[in-house]
């Protein structure tokens, strides 16, 4: 929902840019801690305007300011994700390895039911959780190659 594709919340946000950015998020989906990358890409000088963004769309889902059509197409992506990756015995075997070996393998065999579970008061408690405190921020800036330099 935050940060999959440019009709996420992350991707709404950057996409009336002038020259859209690119936003996005990755977690593992594991039953241990790990880490969340959150990630965007800046302009030089407007670093802390982009943090500032990213910010405020994490606040909009820990208030809730999001809607059941947003909840409804990251579900979409989700099982449709999922689903790709199980069109093919390989791909239904490397499903249910993967899950086996990072957690059980029921939680493979229910994913897709359990994607449906998830209501808005869960994804609400779980920014809460994970995004309602001081975090890590990482910038790496750079000078944008001149043309004929790459």
């Amino acid at each position: 929902m935050l940060g999959t594709g440019k009709h996420s919340l992350l991707g709404k946000e950057f996409a009336n840019d002038e020259k859209p950015q690119e936003a996005q998020v990755e977690y593992l989906t594991q039953p241990y801690q790990g880490m969340i990358g959150l990630s965007a890409g800046s302009r030089p000088g407007k670093e802390d305007e982009t943090v500032a963004r990213l910010d405020k769309v994490l606040n909009a889902v820990i208030a809730g300011n999001f809607t059941d059509q947003d909840i409804h197409r990251a579900r979409v992506m989700l099982q449709s994700i999922y689903n790709f990756g199980a069109e093919s015995n390989s791909g239904k075997a490397d499903n249910l390895g993967f899950y086996e070996t990072i957690a059980h393998l029921d939680f493979a065999l229910n994913y897709l039911n359990n994607v449906n579970l998830v209501t808005k008061a869960d994804l609400m408690a779980c920014a809460q959780k994970y995004f309602g405190r001081p975090h890590y921020r990482l910038i790496v800036k750079g000078t944008p190659p001149k043309r004929g330099d790459y």
